[in-house]
């Protein structure tokens, strides 16, 4: 059994939209206050604040503040007041679970120089996730969210152009560009082997051809972001002008004044009566855009899904014909963060190899079929035939080798993938695990045994006190009371509890306020 996502396209009406537009704010807001209040507790307290204790101590008493008194707590939004409790509740939490997923990702990623979470504005927060059943909903081809069980508060078509397997988990409603998606996360998905076909091949990707195989077969480069770039590079340059032009027309920075052009054209327009009383216009202390410049960025991020979406289409056609022909394909370990950051980095972008492998894995693994990584050290320089070192640079691409052997370069690599291969075994499949693994309970309802030391950090002692004073009888009625599970805690053993040192000791926690009534407390200081 594995697991998979599913993506399908939403089309929401523009009532649906807006409401979804609210939902990504207010889980930006509960970042931003998720993120802020880590920060404090950090820094000031020296405390490590996880997602599920943020949860149930300060995120829960501020959506039943905004439950109760929806005046105060919320979100500014259209003039009003949006509050928390407005969202579905399983779209908080995991908001909380992708925070401790990026502290994971900085303290794994710490040496290459990775950053610390940071704030997040509400215009580049494009994503949620709900958990099915609790809060969301397929019926009948429409995608259903709600915070209340007693009815549905907002149905969004969605096309489901492929059955569902397994048994859906979670749905991340995206905003890509002008399109709205939904990606459903499916567990126990079963596998749908294919036709064995008994070859193993080689494979090794580049920028002149995307990929060769040992075999000699070449697959092109389509290079989608160069084709594009002259259109892509139209649409930006028209939106850079836009925000040129706001820019120019407050700039009184200095005194100087806006060229005749411009001017000009704001006094055919009626903004100014003479280009020397430009100068005296009001600066905004905030540029607020216009619903020009918004419609130019609109038309750059549609360039760039299409991009993207070719790109997309581009790797998962070419895994699949990989998968159905081979049933071994072995590929370079390739360090793609370097890669990324050389003078071909915007090539190895276009390519897209690092998404490549991953969706030839994905698509080997539902087929039954296995993706072997070898080291990717000397696949180019050593000769496939006698395996001699023949230094190279980026401009030689023909192999030349005192054994005779003359081919292409990438040809030789893909060779020599093949041939290390069968030195490396396949790993296996990794088994996800759950976030979060709840400890047995011990000593839930029933005295302390001797030798139980659980979650109550209990110790029994030893000897019973009546056995210190010499008692018999006393001792003998213990053990029979223990014996037979009974509950005089009077004759039991006394528990003792194990002294912690000062280091074990845990910080101290601010009092909560008593009461929620008091108008000027501020959401962002609860817990």
């Amino acid at each position: 059994m594995l697991n998979r996502c599913y993506t399908f396209r939403l089309y929401p009406s523009p009532q649906a939209e807006t409401e979804l537009r609210r939902i990504l704010r207010v889980c930006a807001e509960v970042w931003n206050i998720a993120l802020e209040e880590r920060r404090y507790r950090y820094y000031q307290r020296g405390e490590h604040f996880d997602g599920m204790r943020q949860s149930k101590e300060s995120l829960t008493p501020l959506i039943d503040a905004c439950r109760t008194q929806p005046e105060i707590y919320g979100v500014p939004w259209m003039g009003g007041f949006t509050g928390f409790h407005e969202v579905p509740a399983t779209a908080h939490r995991r908001v909380l679970t992708r925070m401790d997923d990026a502290y994971r990702a900085f303290f794994k990623r710490k040496s290459d120089g990775a950053g610390l979470p940071r704030f997040k504005s509400s215009r580049k927060y494009d994503s949620f996730t709900v958990q099915i059943g609790y809060g969301a909903g397929l019926i009948d081809d429409n995608l259903v969210l709600y915070w209340d069980k007693r009815n549905v508060t907002v149905s969004i078509p969605i096309v489901l152009h492929r059955p569902i397997l397994g048994s859906p988990k979670f749905v991340t409603v995206r905003r890509n560009g002008h399109v709205w998606e939904a990606t459903v996360q499916a567990s126990d998905v079963p596998e749908a082997p294919l036709p064995k076909t008994g070859v193993i091949i080689g494979l090794d990707a580049g920028l002149k051809n995307f990929a060769t195989l040992s075999d000699g077969t070449e697959i092109a480069n389509p290079r989608f972001l160069k084709r594009a770039q002259k259109n892509l590079a139209r649409a930006q340059k028209k939106a850079s002008r836009s925000v040129r032009v706001v820019q120019r027309l407050f700039k009184t920075a200095e005194g100087k004044r806006l060229d005749t052009r411009s001017a000009w054209k704001k006094i055919a327009q009626g903004a100014l009566t003479n280009p020397s009383d430009y100068g005296k216009m009001s600066v905004p202390s905030e540029k607020k855009g216009s619903n020009r410049l918004e419609r130019k960025k609109a038309i750059v991020a549609k360039q760039n899904w299409r991009v993207g979406n070719s790109r997309k289409e581009h790797h998962c056609q070419t895994s699949a014909r990989l998968v159905r022909k081979f049933d071994v394909i072995a590929i370079e370990k390739l360090n793609l963060v370097g890669l990324t950051r050389g003078i071909l980095s915007k090539s190895f972008a276009d390519a897209g190899i690092g998404m490549f492998f991953l969706r030839l894995q994905s698509a080997a693994e539902m087929a039954c079929k296995s993706v072997i990584k070898v080291p990717a050290a000397g696949t180019t320089i050593d000769c496939s035939a006698c395996g001699a070192a023949v230094p190279k640079t980026l401009a030689d691409r023909i192999h030349v080798c005192a054994c005779g052997l003359t081919i292409d370069r990438d040809l030789n690599a893909a060779r020599n993938i093949l041939a290390r291969s069968s030195e490396v075994k396949s790993e296996p499949p990794k088994i996800k695990r759950p976030r979060y693994v709840r400890k047995p309970k011990v000593n839930a309802g029933k005295p302390a045994q001797p030798g139980d030391n659980g979650l109550l950090d209990v110790e029994a002692d030893p000897q019973p006190k009546d056995a210190r004073k010499g008692g018999e009888a006393s001792s003998q009625t213990d053990q029979r009371s223990c014996d037979t599970g009974g509950t005089d805690t009077a004759r039991a053993p006394a528990p003792t509890r194990k002294l912690k040192t000062p280091k074990d000791l845990a910080p101290r926690v601010r009092a909560k306020p008593a009461s929620l009534e008091s108008d000027g407390l501020n959401a962002r200081n609860l817990g």
